[in-house]
């Protein structure tokens, strides 16, 4: 699908995949509308789960905590619905090429994840 007859060189997504119900028809869409050859999706996700992720979330939880008297891990078992594995399984499914980076020390050190994918 072309948008008015257009398509696209890049598309970036930062913090949205983990939220989105129906993933594989957003990625599908995203799909169709890069340019064939020089196109590529860009996509930053939070790693659940990893030290720092749980570090971070255990300060933020804590703040949540204090304001709202809720507990937050409540709330992000709820908002996130796609874990970081299954948006990658995604991106394989629609996209050939899949490369992963990380924002942190390593992959088991890292605070949020970030992927290059291309036709």
């Amino acid at each position: 699908m072309e948008i008015n007859g257009r398509k696209y060189e890049r598309i970036t997504s930062i913090a949205t995949f983990e939220h989105i119900i129906d993933l594989p028809d957003v990625v599908a869409k995203a799909a169709t509308l890069l340019h064939e050859k020089r196109g590529h999706l860009r996509v930053a996700i939070p790693n659940e789960g990893t030290l720092l992720w749980k570090l971070g979330t255990k300060f933020t939880g804590f703040e949540f905590r204090k304001k709202y008297g809720l507990d937050y891990q409540v709330l992000m078992q709820y908002e996130h619905i796609n874990s970081a594995r299954e948006i990658e399984q995604v991106l394989k499914y629609f996209f050939r090429n899949v490369r992963r980076s990380v924002f942190g020390l390593s992959k088991t050190l890292r605070f949020t994840g970030f992927m290059i994918v291309r036709r």
